[in-house]
């Protein structure tokens, strides 16, 4: 009984150690406009899924001292940042939208200086994102602040996978300062925020759950044969 168990808890330990998980950026924050829909100091919640980018990483850049940036610049040829993109005030289904690569769709920047963390996603020059805003299409949302305890530095070495980089960077942070959060619908409309705090989390892809689910199953297989192996063969 003791080697069966001990089966099926390795069984589900490689599973969890194998699985991939995805980075979210939670923002929490309130307007500090009324418009799209929006009412002045209502309280908002908005979600970003970091993609899986193994085995190509994204377009980015570094500059050392300074800041790492990822961006998804052009779809021919980047792969996406986000896979979700959600929040108060949005409906539908995020959908990347296409550029033509001379302006970056969606990025995301970590200064060294004060923690600071930029998120943005849409289109510069306009594109389907999936998504509305008050009955309108969304076009922009950038969400910018320094965040107290989440510290970038140093910025040294070659760009890393975003996935990994914000995996050591997991933990709830209050903002700060540096704090700029606007949303756009494409036609004139823009509503601004308030940003007061954000969570960087890791959930598990639907691969893990399968995974996991495996691991039971294989780990629950090789118990219930011990066990009418074990009824069969009392003296074993």
């Amino acid at each position: 009984m003791k080697t069966s168990s001990l089966g099926f808890f390795a069984c589900f330990l490689v599973a969890v150690l194998t699985a991939s998980a995805q980075i979210t950026f939670t923002v929490n924050g309130s307007t500090t406009s009324a418009a799209l829909g929006y009412t002045s100091g209502q309280a908002t919640t908005f979600s970003f899924v970091l993609n899986d980018f193994a085995p190509t990483l994204p377009t980015g850049s570094v500059s050392v001292g300074n800041f790492f940036e990822w961006k998804d610049d052009n779809t021919a040829t980047d792969p996406a940042i986000w896979t979700s993109v959600t929040g108060t005030g949005l409906s539908g289904t995020w959908t990347r939208p296409v550029t033509d690569g001379s302006t970056a769709i969606s990025y995301i920047d970590a200064y060294a200086a004060g923690g600071q963390l930029w998120l943005m996603a849409g289109t510069v020059f306009g594109g389907d994102t999936g998504l509305t805003v008050g009955g309108q299409s969304f076009k922009t949302l950038i969400l910018g602040a320094s965040y107290s305890g989440l510290d970038f530095s140093p910025v040294t070495g070659a760009l890393a996978d975003p996935s990994d980089y914000f995996g050591n960077h997991l933990g709830s942070y209050g903002a700060s300062s540096t704090n700029v959060a606007v949303l756009e619908n494409g036609i004139g409309g823009q509503v601004h925020f308030n940003i007061s705090s954000i969570v960087i989390s890791s959930i598990p892809e639907p691969s893990t759950y399968a995974a996991l689910t495996g691991a039971f199953v294989l780990g629950g297989t090789f118990l219930m044969r011990r066990r009418r192996s074990a009824t069969q063969n009392p003296k074993e």
